[in-house]
């Protein structure tokens, strides 16, 4: 990239206490072979470790590219990626998380390019692989990966999406693109889905409601590896903060169903699926109050999307440890 004038594209990239992989990261971005200017929006999120400083380092090489914002109190993942998002001035947005890879150095020409092909088009994603802790590359079986490029109805494919139906339709959003405005238009319109603090992540109701305002477009080239084999949110090793992440997941699922005028029966079997898995997670943990916290979450439910009552009472269950 030589051009220093407004940028094209915004990567946005927030990371936290990921001086292990910030680097690596930086580097796959910066190799991005573009005939327009691209910016990276760098948010630290007041971080413990040595990653600001790394992020402060990276930023005085490149200057004209790397923009660093250092929060000095955590805003937390969701808060920090949308105040992010605000900051920025292109005109299509990608983001990576500090700890994942781009792969491809064509990939934000080749998704420019698809955008700006058809206007209607509000996300463009790709093919991706995982990257475990040894370096080994995996396929991600079970998800979504034709061989073809396709474009589709975005409002078409919100079902799979809604149902977490890998396999109908993933969108890894480190793996698109998108536009600016019609994120920023999304959020200002529905603060619950955007702004709330209880929310659990970033990703899901953006690529759910940019599906909902036009087409998908999808590119077979693998353009991302995304690091698995660590401790998260979400992971079942901490099953109190597990169990914590599904029900907030459900609620949000549900609430976009609600947004969206997504019959709730329609995403029962995926509602079943992940609230025994929450109260299985929840009773592992211990916490009682939790426990009754999912298990309260049930009773609330629609009768047309509660499990059945044999599955409710398995349910009850003390679970063994």
């Amino acid at each position: 990239m030589t051009d220093t004038s407004t940028p094209k594209v915004s990567v946005i990239v927030c990371t936290y206490n990921q001086e292990k992989y910030i680097a690596r990261t930086l580097d796959s971005i910066l190799s991005q072979q573009t005939a327009f200017p691209f910016e990276i929006l760098l948010a630290d999120d007041a971080s413990a470790d040595a990653t600001p400083e790394i992020c402060r380092r990276y930023a005085g090489r490149f200057p004209e590219t790397i923009r660093f914002v250092g929060n000095r109190v955590n805003k937390g993942p969701v808060r920090n990626y949308f105040d992010t998002l605000r900051l920025a001035r292109g005109e299509y947005i990608a983001d990576l998380a500090g700890d994942d890879l781009w792969t491809d150095p064509l990939k934000l020409a080749r998704q420019t390019e698809v955008m700006d092909s058809d206007p209607s088009i509000t996300i463009c994603h790709a093919a991706w692989r995982y990257l475990d802790e040894s370096g080994s590359i995996r396929y991600p079986e079970g998800y979504f990966m034709p061989e073809e490029e396709s474009v589709a109805d975005g409002r078409s494919l919100i079902p799979d999406l809604l149902n977490h139906n890998h396999a109908g339709r993933f969108v890894h959003l480190c793996s698109s693109l998108y536009r600016r405005d019609t994120a920023l238009s999304l959020a200002g319109s529905f603060p619950q889905l955007f702004s709330a603090a209880w929310l659990p992540c970033e990703d899901l109701q953006l690529i759910v409601m940019l599906a909902s305002r036009g087409k998908v477009a999808w590119l077979p080239q693998t353009v991302m590896h995304y690091r698995v084999g660590q401790v998260s949110v979400s992971s079942p090793e901490d099953h109190a903060k597990s169990a914590r992440f599904v029900l907030r997941s459900i609620r949000l699922t549900f609430l976009l169903a609600e947004t969206l005028r997504v019959p709730p029966e329609s995403i029962a079997s995926y509602y079943r699926r992940d609230i025994q898995y929450a109260l299985r997670r929840a009773q592992k943990s211990g916490d009682r109050q939790l426990v009754a916290e999912v298990r309260n979450f049930i009773r609330k439910m629609d009768p047309e999307v509660r499990p059945s009552l044999k599955t409710r009472l398995t349910m009850l269950l003390p679970c063994r440890k």
